[in-house]
């Protein structure tokens, strides 16, 4: 998919079905395509991918020599930087609601440290998935609602569903 910097235009250009791609396969697959992106008049100046291990193993390849490395040489034009980002926010934000709806404790709790301190051993607060579900369950038939935005399906998805990042910020409104 690209995106404009300039507008708010998005256009598939390809879809590569990744079941069994390997990261040198999509390396020289995404190298030909920025090429043909390039001579077709577009600046392609970023690579935004989310943090499937296929991915994170392709960007070292942008890099002459190959190393971990957010700015590599531009496959169409040697004179100008690519950027290669591994997490998009939109990915981080889908991957941290996937791994709190996936926890296996009975309240589904995620720990985190408090960003906001600066202790040596700061607090470790905790979010409790089953409090949302609660909060949901209790709301579910008000006018009114404390979390307006929290659904079923917000709370519960599919497979195919857990892509979507609509649902991913409901739960986070």
């Amino acid at each position: 998919m690209i995106k404009s910097l300039l507008s708010l235009n998005k256009e598939v250009v390809h879809i590569l079905p990744v079941a069994q791609v390997d990261p040198t396969v999509l390396h020289d697959f995404l190298r030909k395509l920025i090429i043909d992106m390039e001579a077709s008049g577009f600046k392609v100046i970023a690579l935004i991918s989310d943090n499937n291990s296929v991915n994170r193993k392709d960007a070292p390849f942008f890099a002459k020599p190959a190393s971990l490395s957010i700015v590599c040489q531009h496959p169409a034009d040697t004179s100008r930087p690519l950027f290669y980002f591994v997490l998009g926010q939109v990915h981080l934000l889908k991957c941290i609601r996937n791994n709190w709806v996936n926890q296996r404790n009975s309240w589904r709790c995620m720990c985190f440290p408090d960003p906001k301190s600066t202790d040596a051993q700061p607090k470790i607060p905790t979010a409790l998935f089953r409090v949302l579900c609660q909060l949901h369950e209790t709301e579910k038939n008000e006018l009114l609602k404390v979390a307006p935005t929290l659904t079923l399906k917000a709370l519960n998805p599919s497979n195919m569903e857990r892509e979507n990042i609509k649902l991913a910020l409901k739960i986070c409104n």
